[in-house]
């Protein structure tokens, strides 16, 4: 039974030459399942069936016995060429020549990423559950969020209360007007500049809600109407802090957030507003209460960071994460 197993997980491109001129419903007289039956006759004329690229079609398979491919990885190789229309018969090539663990990496390089459109979607399902899918990076969302009651009442936004919020919304709760957007947006001096001469409108800024701005939508939604300003020099030096809406108790917390808009891990992107605030260096080790101390860390971050040594700034001011085996990783706003 084990070498039957190895034998049925480890065949490759030459078992799939008998199947060519077979239709799906002739495997599964035999036993084949329906999706593996249709699978494996269109792998079949694809790697053996007739086609105008016969060079290209004998290098693909030449790699993928090379690389002792298997028809699960063939499958997966056909779900990333069947997204590239201009030369799908040399992506395929190359795929096939790649290591089964690096294929979707190659083909994320080889790819367009796909262009992202705002969609919303409901599904309602027999046992009378629904459920409702917003995808956007437009800021309209964090206002429907701050007419939300609990959601925003005071301080940072608890999005552990969107469903009890969208439940008093229809029952007719919610706040009568949106208050100011809860984000706090950091510019340096150098960019005030180009904001009021024009020359910024494609430059783009990360506010701590998470939301994304061009210089141009700034200017748009009348920059001191988003929430909080901060003005910084080049060096990430806070000027000072502006308190345009009620929002944070702190100042010193409103000012690091704006210079950290999200979490300081590298690669974390958790939104400021949904971050525990951290000592960078810890109380009980002499670290202060000021804005230069105080980090965004999401609470995934927050609770693997060993108190005082996971993080530091060094003399330039650039902050660093050190992994557990010494390594440092600078951490950037991205």
């Amino acid at each position: 039974m084990t070498i039957s197993y190895v034998e049925a997980t480890t065949i490759g491109v030459d078992s799939l030459r008998d199947l060519v001129g077979l239709e799906s419903k002739d495997l599964r007289a035999q036993g084949v399942p329906k999706t593996d039956a249709f699978d494996g006759v269109k792998l079949a004329h694809i790697y053996w069936g007739p086609t105008h690229a016969t060079r290209l079609q004998r290098k693909a398979r030449d790699a993928a016995r090379t690389r002792r491919h298997t028809v699960k990885t063939l499958k997966k190789i056909e779900n990333h060429v069947k997204k590239e229309k201009k030369t799908p018969d040399r992506l395929r090539v190359k795929l096939c020549d790649t290591p089964a663990e690096k294929i979707d990496e190659v083909a994320a390089k080889w790819l367009p990423a796909p262009e992202k459109k705002p969609t919303a979607r409901h599904t309602y399902r027999k046992d009378g559950w629904h459920k409702l899918v917003l995808d956007t990076n437009e800021p309209w969302l964090i206002d429907l969020f701050n007419l939300l009651p609990g959601v925003n009442e005071s301080g940072p936004q608890n999005f552990d209360n969107l469903l009890e919020g969208f439940k008093a919304l229809t029952e007719g709760k919610a706040k009568d007007t949106v208050p100011g957007r809860a984000a706090h947006i950091v510019i340096t001096l150098d960019d005030v500049e180009e904001i009021l001469d024009g020359t910024a409108g494609e430059k783009k800024f990360r506010a701590t809600d998470g939301t994304v701005r061009t210089g141009k939508q700034l200017v748009e939604e009348k920059l001191l109407g988003a929430g909080l300003v901060t003005l910084a020099t080049r060096w990430n030096e806070p000027v000072d802090c502006y308190r345009v809406t009620p929002l944070f108790n702190r100042k010193q917390t409103a000012m690091a957030w704006a210079l950290w808009p999200q979490c300081i891990h590298p690669g974390c992107k958790a939104p400021a507003m949904k971050c525990q605030r951290d000592h960078l260096i810890a109380w009980a080790k002499g670290g202060m209460t000021n804005a230069s101390n105080l980090v965004p860390l999401c609470a995934h971050h927050n609770g693997k960071k060993a108190d005082g040594n996971s993080y530091f700034r060094d003399e330039d001011g650039v902050l660093w994460f050190v992994t557990p085996y010494g390594k440092r990783i600078e951490c950037t706003v991205d």
